[in-house]
């Protein structure tokens, strides 16, 4: 139950920032919006795998759970700040500047 109130939180942001950035998504071609919502799905893997994979490791080589979640704390500001800057970055060449100068 957790997962789909997940799902559906993410979705319903997902489309409030469509619609807030309406002027600047009709700007875009199609191909820019492609790449935008490749480049958007491909960023949420890889941090979802970064998570996923870190988590895993934490567990099998760390027995204290202070530590693991120090760890994990750390871990996820340094993926998402990593995710972020890459995606900007991404948006910024996919959309000739349009997109992404605000990092």
């Amino acid at each position: 139950m957790e997962d789909l109130f997940s799902l559906l939180i993410f979705i319903f942001v997902l489309i409030y920032v469509v619609v807030a950035n309406r002027e600047v998504v009709e700007k875009l071609t199609w191909q820019q919006r492609i790449g935008i919502a490749a480049t958007f799905i491909m960023t949420i893997g890889f941090a979802v795998g970064c998570f996923y994979i870190g988590s895993q490791m934490l567990q099998n080589y760390i027995e204290n759970g202070f530590i693991q979640m120090v760890i994990k704390i750390i871990m996820v500001i340094v993926v998402m700040t990593a995710a972020i800057k890459w995606m900007h970055l991404a948006f910024r060449k996919i959309t000739n500047g349009l997109i992404g100068n605000d990092v």
